[in-house]
């Protein structure tokens, strides 16, 4: 008697995250911040319902980059970058980003997003997450990305350009932003549901 529900055996070769160091030029980056700041800004909120929230989950400004003439190169950009990684790293079923890109913006004074999933429930099948790091480190202090997969999280490191990779299941957050601003986009590529 078997308590399998199938006899075939599969390796597990996913990784729990991945990133690239050097994806993006200094133009491209500094593209991205004046694009993600010419655009509206508004409070960041939390889950499917958007919700408000009081600062003590999330407390960040963003705004949300769709396709344009303007941004076509970001979103070109981004489907190459991930056809890549995914290939290399993760082997998920996607089929592509369904969202709007958020530009994020993180100004000292306790700027944060406590731990969180990017997995929404009862909405699009969120499957691959991606950060990209905007600011140059020494324009601001704290707000270090996080990733919880074991007993002690990963810090990613605070590089210009840093894009981490991580399935949108994986607990993660980002620390106070206690002087200066950190601006990043945050990504999300969709797939049928996991099973």
């Amino acid at each position: 008697m078997t308590w399998f529900l199938s006899e075939d055996v599969y390796t597990d070769t996913t990784e729990n995250y991945a990133w690239v160091e050097d994806a993006w030029t200094d133009e491209e980056i500094q593209k991205i911040i004046d694009l993600g700041l010419s655009l509206e800004e508004q409070p960041g909120t939390i889950g499917a319902e958007h919700e408000n929230v009081d600062g003590a989950v999330r407390k960040s400004k963003v705004s949300w980059i769709t396709p344009t003439p303007d941004s076509e190169w970001l979103f070109r950009r981004l489907v190459d970058l991930i056809k890549h990684m995914n290939g290399e790293f993760f082997h998920f079923d996607l089929v592509g980003m369904l969202e709007s890109l958020q530009f994020t913006i993180y100004r000292g004074g306790g700027s944060h997003y406590r731990k969180h999933t990017d997995k929404v429930i009862n909405s699009n099948a969120r499957k691959l997450s991606l950060v990209v790091q905007l600011s140059d480190p020494e324009d601001y202090e704290g707000g270090d990305l996080k990733l919880y997969s074991g007993h002690e999280p990963l810090v990613v490191e605070k590089k210009k350009g840093m894009t981490a990779f991580f399935p949108s299941y994986q607990l993660h957050g980002v620390t106070p932003v206690t002087k200066g601003t950190r601006y990043s986009l945050v990504i999300w590529v969709h797939g049928p549901p996991f099973r």
